[in-house]
């Protein structure tokens, strides 16, 4: 059973995912950002859960922007020997 929307007290939360992208590094970083929104009156939240889910989403999608960058490195460093 799925919440109801605390504001217009009629309407079920949805869980919707949406892409992001964000800038890191100088890199473009695309992130599913999870959310509710409501089917009747379209008020959507993030709630405490979803939060923490999708800042853990954004370290491991940051980590492996580094370690393509620390391989990138290792390889160049060693086409240089």
């Amino acid at each position: 059973m799925r919440d109801k929307c605390k504001k217009c007290l009629d309407g079920e939360m949805v869980l919707k995912i949406e892409d992001e992208e964000f800038q890191y590094r100088g890199k473009p970083l695309v992130v599913p950002i999870p959310y509710h929104e409501c089917n009747s009156c379209g008020f959507d939240i993030v709630s405490y859960e979803l939060s923490v889910q999708c800042d853990a989403i954004v370290k491991e999608a940051k980590e492996q922007i580094k370690s393509s960058a620390e391989l990138k490195k290792m390889y160049t460093d060693d086409q240089q020997r």
